[in-house]
């Protein structure tokens, strides 16, 4: 019973690690395009868990986060600038 409880545990976490990459992966192809807004309603989805993925991933989520808040924050949205600033400081706590 032990071993089903784990390989189950197991195979939840990879799907999950696999969740994450996928929508990080869609977060970029989004920024590229420069539609700002559409990537941190991505990263919203992955915000929650994103604490215990691997560093380099949580790398690319802070770097996402702060370039796209930086960007609406240049386009006139004033308050995304604190968010930015908070993506930064984490992304240099990660790296």
């Amino acid at each position: 019973m032990k071993k089903i409880v784990l390989f189950a545990l197991s195979v939840g976490v990879t799907l999950a690690a696999a969740a994450q990459k996928d929508e990080l992966k869609e977060a970029s192809k989004s920024f590229k395009k420069g539609d700002a807004a559409q990537t941190l309603t991505i990263l919203e989805s992955v915000s929650a868990t994103i604490g215990s993925a691997e560093d380099r991933y949580q790398a690319d989520y802070y770097s996402m986060l702060a370039d796209a808040s930086l960007q609406l924050a240049q386009a006139g949205e004033i308050d995304r600038y604190a968010a930015a600033i908070e993506a930064y400081e984490a992304l240099i706590a990660v790296e």
